[in-house]
């Protein structure tokens, strides 16, 4: 049977097949969870509007699941590296929609036990903004809730790479308490700072650890770690304390461990190893003839990264060598097994020439800081002998005067001048070097008889000046160091037996104080360590930013030390 379908009929059919259409399309669109375009961007933070059990709940044991409801539709995948629970629970989550994430706990909850679940500021909704700071929910398997708390910050973290705070009870089990797992755990927020909630009274030892694979636990030295410069009592109050305070440092434990040893040339091997190669004496290595066990004079070395440039008497090319390393050490005081290597001798002559490479500062410079070092670069490096010569070929010179100076050197062939005075302001001074006196290790002069550049003082109008007084118990010595907030970041440093500082010639601009208490008296910070333990160094970082204005000084400055 045919059915006539009139116009209207067949016009009205198309129009509803059409809004249905758009509205199923409509709908479709409306159930795709992502960031729409269009209108202001959404930088709101997300925030928590509902839990369970409620904060601060007591009595609560049997327990399978902990909600939290949030403000808006969440990036589900954050929530992986950013939930805690301490004391520590097994658990796994998942998300109901997009709104609602529920922790299951894998194991029941021990009896009168205060739980804090944190949420750390990774945790992001659908347009990437994470929460403004970490989130607690506080409740207790007993009757009560423990009250006692921490509160600190850890300088110099990344915004993006939040830091893990672990606290051990004490007395610690044993001496390697940092391979388990801590008894409270939280998350820095964007700022550094945090806060360890609901703490059992007692005495805690405390770390700081950018725990980039989220294991909760120090994993060294892969992982930046701070140590707090005491351990911590923990009343059973909400009582004022003062701020725990990190300063984080790479803590690299591994020895260093030789890769390759080769001839360049018949005069040359080069080292390479993990790590750069630190010795007292060059006779400390010794290089042989493997065949005959002739000693092979080595004359002079050089270092280029992890590199060690050795300078020998001529090789064969058609012998083999044994080089012997002992009392080899990295950086940080890491040793080297002592150890031999062999490689065959080189066949050519060193090819480069010996030249000045670089001084610094430019020839005819103008500005030139009261404070500045000189540098002086060769492209190789003058023989060992010749280093008493350095003194009567480098000559600094003022109007009137010669200069006392020191020379230091990370590498032979890179000296740096240090004159033992600052430099005079709006004065110029003269850098001779009497390439005569100097010879590699081919026994060939520079190809310059005498190098010389004049440079001038930047005038003392330009700079101002920062003074002031350490307020501190603490038993020298003291560092003191004020760094420069953004630009070039350059930062000046005073090693001190006394509690007056001060600092001249600051560019204009803004400036942070910080101190330590200098322990080992190396000049450096030290971060502690863990195995055998040791506590970082006391410091203090100003909260507050200097301004230095030219032909100012801002004086009378009290920083307190911790």
């Amino acid at each position: 049977m045919k059915t006539n379908v009139s116009g209207r009929s067949l016009a009205v059919s198309v129009g509803v097949f059409t809004a249905l259409a758009l509205f199923i399309g409509f709908m479709t669109a409306c159930a795709v969870k992502g960031t729409l375009s269009g209108g202001p961007k959404d930088t709101t933070a997300p925030v928590v509007v509902e839990t369970f059990p409620n904060a601060d709940s007591t009595g609560v044991l049997q327990l399978e699941r902990i909600r939290f409801v949030f403000s808006e539709m969440m990036e589900r995948r954050s929530a992986a590296k950013n939930i805690f629970i301490s004391p520590p629970v097994p658990f796994t989550f998942e998300w109901d929609g997009y709104d609602i994430l529920e922790i299951l706990l894998k194991e029941p909850l021990i009896a009168d036990i205060t739980y804090v679940v944190t949420l750390g500021t990774g945790l992001k909704d659908l347009h990437n903004n994470g929460l403004k700071n970490a989130v607690h929910l506080a409740f207790s398997s007993g009757a009560r809730i423990d009250k006692g708390h921490i509160e600190g910050r850890v300088y110099f973290s990344d915004r993006q790479k939040p830091y893990t705070i672990m606290a051990w009870p004490l007395p610690l089990e044993n001496t390697f308490f940092f391979k388990d797992t801590a008894r409270y755990l939280t998350k820095t927020g964007t700022d550094g700072r945090f806060s360890l909630m609901n703490m059992k009274a007692g005495r805690y030892r405390l770390l700081a650890v950018e725990d980039v694979n989220n294991n909760f636990l120090p994993d060294i030295p892969l992982e930046k770690r701070a140590i707090a410069s005491s351990d911590v009592t923990v009343s059973d109050s909400m009582s004022n304390r003062p701020p725990v305070k990190f300063w984080p440092v790479t803590s690299d434990t591994t020895p260093p461990v030789l890769l390759t040893v080769r001839a360049s040339n018949a005069y040359e091997c080069v080292v390479r190893a993990s790590k750069s190669l630190w010795f007292e004496h060059l006779n400390t290595l010794i290089l042989q003839d493997s065949l005959t066990r002739e000693n092979i004079p080595i004359w002079q070395f050089s270092r280029e990264g992890n590199s060690l440039h050795l300078f020998t008497a001529r090789q064969d090319s058609g012998r083999t060598y044994g080089l012997t390393l002992r009392a080899v050490r990295d950086s940080l005081g890491h040793d080297l097994p002592d150890t031999t290597v062999y490689f065959k001798g080189g066949d050519e002559a060193i090819q480069r020439p010996f030249k000045i490479k670089r001084l610094l500062p430019r020839d005819s410079s103008r500005a030139v800081h009261p404070l500045e070092n000189l540098s002086i670069r060769f492209t190789l490096p003058p023989l060992l002998q010749n280093q008493d010569n350095l003194k009567k070929a480098i000559v600094l010179t003022g109007y009137k005067d010669t200069l006392a100076y020191t020379i230091r050197y990370h590498s032979p062939d890179r000296l740096v001048v240090r004159p033992l005075e600052p430099f005079l302001p709006d004065s110029t001074y003269r850098l001779s070097v009497d390439t005569t006196q100097l010879r590699d290790v081919m026994g060939r002069a520079l190809q310059d008889t005498l190098t010389r550049l004049w440079f001038k003082i930047r005038t003392a109008r330009e700079y101002g000046s920062i003074s002031g007084r350490l307020r501190t118990d603490l038993s020298p010595p003291y560092v003191v160091q004020v760094e420069e907030n953004g630009g070039r970041r350059r930062t000046w440093q005073h090693s001190l037996r006394e509690k007056n500082f001060r600092f001249e010639f600051l560019p204009e601009g803004t400036y942070r104080l910080r101190a330590f208490a200098d322990a080992d008296s190396n000049g450096v910070y030290s971060g502690g360590q863990l195995h055998p333990f040791r506590f970082s160094e006391m410091f203090h970082i100003a909260s507050d930013t200097i301004k230095v204005r030219k032909r100012w000084e801002t004086s009378d400055i009290v920083l307190p030390l911790p």
